[in-house]
């Protein structure tokens, strides 16, 4: 695929200070989106100064139950309520 063609299917491409704040969980054993890439998600929002963490879930996958357990949806929660819209 020409490289051009990867960076418009990138969302890295259209990371812009105007962006809001993003927490990204993601499976040590995710064979579907390599960790790389939400380690590269992360460096374009520091670069554009914007809030951004990774969280590493040990063992997982790509997605499953694991991500909607414990510690971890209450951190999800946290983050939605912390972010979420004033009314």
């Amino acid at each position: 695929m020409p490289e051009q063609m990867e960076r418009l299917a990138s969302p890295i491409s259209y990371v812009s200070s105007d962006d809001p704040p993003l927490l990204i969980l993601h499976g040590t054993n995710d064979k579907t989106v390599l960790m790389d890439q939400s380690e590269r998600m992360v460096q374009a929002y520091e670069k554009e100064r914007l809030s951004a963490e990774l969280i590493e879930v040990a063992g997982a996958g790509h997605g499953g139950v694991r991500f909607f357990q414990g510690k971890l949806m209450e951190k999800v929660i946290g983050f939605l309520l912390e972010h979420r819209p004033e009314r």
